[in-house]
């Protein structure tokens, strides 16, 4: 419902048979919306060091050569979600490799192409676009993401807060649910269990682990397993076996980035550059309007339907028009084909996000036998 911290309970519309089950099995299809606890986790204010007015001062990068005079610095949001707060809650050198990160990016968007620092036209138009994402009747149709200068002002926007954003729920949910002290500790019990059961290495018994990032091109969430394997998930990739595609290590986490907006592509050797070997990266187109199996989706589809870990992070809403016009057929053919046990797990918008949330709820739902939601 969004007033309470309960990511399991079914959407208030939503008269679900299973609503009093846990989760006996991982040979389940887990299905996590958390809009809610998107809220939780943003909402704490004090757990990390307070910044000044200015922000959290810069740190070195991690290479040279990059102009001073970048398009977009600091933490100013563009548009979009508002529901992220970078740096805070984490361990110093979790913040610190975020930054690092952030940096560098935005360096590799300015070495790629130099004539976008200090064009105050190309940055007033990039953040135009992403502030119409804030835009109630334009934050469902989708906005163009490509360009130098918007991938400049996005990774300096939004690296950070969504890596961390992604990395301090799965921390909450695989550590925090653990504790006697947490208010929901039936749910949030069952929840941990299930995730750890499904995309940590101990548990799971997995050796290792496939994950997809729908919509993800621009690698933050891919930032946030980063250091959710190091300090929870738990693979660590060898050698990569001869003929695997990608960069794949044996044994370790890897991540496909898809994204309808194919120019994301040319930031993947600068994310796995930061990234290696904790989380070895891929790129696949996919749109999310079209459906799972269409022709534009079939490298995208082949990853989902092999995935252990599914995320739609702040893609769902900013879609939903093209979505509906379609039947929702791509989360229908996400659901009917991923294998068993496979955890997938949405993060979207507070409060706009639940009727959305119902209406894919129900429409993944009659394509499954069992879900656990």
């Amino acid at each position: 419902s969004g007033k309470r911290f309960s990511p399991l309970v079914p959407p208030s519309s939503v008269k679900h048979p299973c609503n009093r089950k846990r989760f006996p099995r991982q040979q389940r299809t887990v299905i996590l919306f958390l809009g809610a606890l998107c809220e939780q986790a943003t909402s704490t204010r004090n757990m990390g060091k307070a910044k000044g007015a200015g922000g959290r001062q810069r740190q070195p990068p991690p290479s040279q050569g990059s102009s001073s005079n970048r398009i977009a610095t600091g933490k100013q949001s563009a548009g979009g979600d508002g529901n992220e707060e970078g740096g805070q809650g984490v361990a110093p050198e979790v913040a610190e490799w975020f930054e690092k990160g952030r940096i560098r990016m935005m360096e590799a968007c300015e070495e790629r192409n130099p004539s976008i620092v200090g064009d105050a036209t190309k940055a007033q138009e990039a953040k135009q676009r992403l502030a119409e994402l804030s835009q109630r009747g334009s934050d469902t149709k989708g906005v163009s993401f490509a360009g130098d200068a918007l991938h400049h002002l996005y990774f300096s926007t939004k690296f950070e807060r969504r890596g961390i954003l992604l990395y301090r729920i799965l921390a909450h949910l695989l550590v925090s649910s653990t504790s006697s002290n947490v208010k929901t500790q039936g749910e949030m019990a069952a929840c941990g269990a299930a995730l750890r059961a499904g995309i940590c290495r101990q548990e799971s018994g997995k050796t290792e682990l496939l994950a997809v990032s729908v919509g993800g091109g621009p690698g933050t969430d891919a930032s946030g397993l980063y250091w959710a394997n190091k300090h929870f998930l738990g693979f660590k990739g060898t050698e990569p076996a001869e003929g695997r595609e990608g960069g794949r290590l044996d044994g370790g986490l890897h991540c496909v980035l898809m994204d309808k907006e194919k120019s994301w592509r040319r930031n993947l050797a600068t994310l796995q550059g930061i990234m290696h070997p904790e989380v070895t990266l891929d790129f696949a187109p996919c749109d999310v309007g079209q459906a799972c199996t269409s022709p534009s989706n079939d490298k995208a589809s082949a990853d989902i339907f092999a995935a252990d870990l599914i995320i739609f992070a702040y893609v769902s809403h900013e879609t939903s028009q093209v979505a509906r016009s379609s039947d929702f057929a791509f989360y229908r053919g996400v659901c009917k084909g991923a294998k068993k046990g496979a955890v997938m797990l949405f993060m979207d918008v507070m409060g706009h996000s639940q009727p959305l949330f119902d209406e894919i709820y129900l429409a993944m739902r009659s394509e499954l036998g069992e879900v656990n939601v």
